[in-house]
Order: C-alpha cells, then sequence, then structure tokens
C-alpha cells in the first residue's frame, strides 16, 4: 500500500504481465506449483540486488562516468581476503583510523 499526495492509502491494483521464455525456461517453470510466485520472487530478487548506479542495465551515462571516475579517487576497488568479494573501500576511513591509532600512540 502506499499514500497519496492528500496523504489517502491506496492500495496498489496487481496486474499480469508476460514475457517470452525458452523452450528450456518455459519447460523448468511448469514443473513448479506455483510459477507466478516463484517468479514474482525471483524478480523481486533480482531488483533489490540491481546495481544502485545504473539500475541493472549495465551502462552509464557520460556523467555517472565522469562522478565515477571521481568517487574511485578515494574509494578503490579491493577484493576481500575472506570472501573475495569485490567492494569499495574508503581512504577516508582509513586516514581517520591511522589518526585515530597515532593519538593513541602518542597518549
Amino acid at each position: 500500500m502506499s499514500r497519496d499526495q492528500q496523504g489517502k492509502i491506496m492500495v496498489m491494483k496487481e496486474r499480469v504481465m508476460t514475457f517470452k521464455a525458452s523452450g528450456r525456461l518455459a519447460e523448468m517453470l511448469e514443473r513448479l506449483p506455483n510459477k507466478s510466485e516463484f517468479i514474482r520472487h525471483a524478480v523481486e530478487a533480482a531488483l533489490a540486488g540491481a546495481c544502485p548506479l545504473c539500475g541493472g542495465s549495465g551502462l552509464l551515462s557520460e556523467e555517472q562516468r565522469r562522478h565515477l571516475r571521481r568517487f574511485l579517487e578515494h574509494h578503490p576497488l579491493e577484493k576481500c581476503d575472506e570472501c573475495q568479494a569485490v567492494h569499495f573501500v574508503c581512504q577516508h576511513q582509513s586516514e581517520d583510523a591511522n589518526r585515530s591509532e597515532a593519538l593513541r600512540e602518542e597518549l
């Protein structure tokens, strides 16, 4: 549910959506007891994990690339030694941690 501009609760209507599927995918879906529920959950999960910058398209505009280049100057990508996931590292946090450590050592 959501609210309109006057704050009234609005009930979202369900809509039927269709899509094309390969023969193999269609066969796999046919075996499921509740195809619609499975597809809804799969799409919601995929959308929840979409890149917030490109929205899942895999493409960035020139403006987004420019902002990303500036961001990456102080937030390089690194691979985690424990789980192997690639992630951003904030160099500003590292600098703050180094300053805090230096202050502790002085005390």
